[in-house]
């Protein structure tokens, strides 16, 4: 047993009207959004296939530098080697 007044019962009412009304709302937007996206999927099925293997391409001045940062990296590293021996 729960000690309230007799206005409790009917706050909860109204909150729970509430939430019920908003979650009701909001499985019907997520139902139309769904049938949307799912015309949508439909009328594009018909388009070229999209590449979907595409490799990133890098530019040779980007890979140059990170190749540069590498061989910088191992100097020091070899350099910390020959100081601890």
């Amino acid at each position: 047993v729960i000690p309230a007044n007799d206005d409790a019962t009917k706050s909860i009412a109204v909150i729970l009207d509430a939430v019920c009304g908003a979650i009701s709302e909001g499985l019907e937007e997520r139902k139309l959004e769904k049938e949307k996206e799912a015309q949508e999927n439909e009328a594009h099925e018909g388009d070229a296939p999209a590449k979907k293997d595409a490799k990133p391409r890098i530019k040779k001045a980007v890979k140059a530098s990170v190749d540069a940062e590498e061989a910088a990296v191992a100097e020091v590293v070899a350099a910390t080697e020959q100081k601890a021996e």
